[in-house]
């Protein structure tokens, strides 16, 4: 389950690399974040909704997707804080900069 689940992630790079958001955000939602959720990875866990928000970010559609973006990067900063992992400086870099 963890190769198919690291599998599926790089493919939802791939067409987010392609501008292909849609099918990216489809693969995040619907194959790589339940599959990590059921291994309990928190840790990468918190790192695919981080990479969600951002594909979510570039899909240009962030009126409609701020509450699930704000969402995603909340949860992902909440885990990394909790197991001390550096995406939580990452993500407070990122608020200092929005707040400038």
């Amino acid at each position: 389950m963890v190769e198919r689940t690291i599998a599926l992630a790089n493919i939802a790079g791939i067409h987010a690399l392609r501008g292909q958001f849609d099918e990216a955000v489809r693969l995040y939602e619907s194959e790589v974040l339940p599959a990590l959720e059921r291994l309990r990875a928190e840790g990468d866990l918190a790192m695919a909704r981080w990479v969600l928000a951002q594909i979510l970010m570039q899909r240009g559609r962030v009126e409609e997707d701020r509450a699930r973006i704000v969402a995603l990067i909340g949860q992902a900063h909440q885990a990394a804080k909790r197991m001390g992992l550096p995406l939580a400086a990452e993500i407070e870099g990122l608020f200092r900069q929005a707040a400038e």
